[in-house]
């Protein structure tokens, strides 16, 4: 009775894991909703650099990334994850375009940009920091009240 127990959890189990992993499968890599989702204002502005892509816009998972430090809430945006067909407007031979907006009692304000490789938003015990990567090396930023400042280190949380 036992072996007939643990074989039909088995079943079910492995079947669960199935189905969930085909599910992961069946999500598009590339989606509209990945810019639809995003606050209005935030849309608008995507949606306008995308415009000069040539395609409808789409993006990858990671398009956007937002995390919470100081007390504000932060959004970053990594167009090397929009799906664009004239890679020219969004990327240059230094890396692609990467933004990044603080919420603020006005809405969504500009605090950083950059052509780079990749860039990671951080929360280093509250403090955001931000790394940049470029080719070889890092910058990396701590926010500061108003805006980012280049600081030595910062660990990631």
């Amino acid at each position: 009775m036992r072996a007939i127990a643990l074989f039909l959890l088995t079943i079910l189990l492995t079947s669960d894991g199935a189905a969930a992993r085909a599910g992961f499968a069946d999500e598009p890599p590339r989606a509209p909703y990945h810019i639809d989702n995003l606050p209005q204002e935030l849309r608008k502005i995507v949606r306008s650099r995308a415009a000069s892509c040539g395609n409808q816009p789409s993006a990858q998972h990671l398009f956007s990334v937002s995390i919470e430090g100081d007390g504000r809430q932060f959004m970053s945006f990594h167009y090397d994850k929009l799906t664009c067909t004239n890679r020219a407007a969004v990327c240059r031979s230094g890396g692609c375009l990467h933004e990044v907006f603080v919420r603020s009692g006005r809405g969504w304000s500009p605090v950083f940009q950059s052509y780079a490789d990749e860039t990671t938003l951080s929360n280093d015990g509250g403090r955001v920091c931000l790394a940049v990567r470029k080719g070889w090396t890092t910058e990396t930023y701590s926010w500061a009240r108003n805006g980012f400042s280049p600081v030595i280190e910062c660990r990631r949380r």
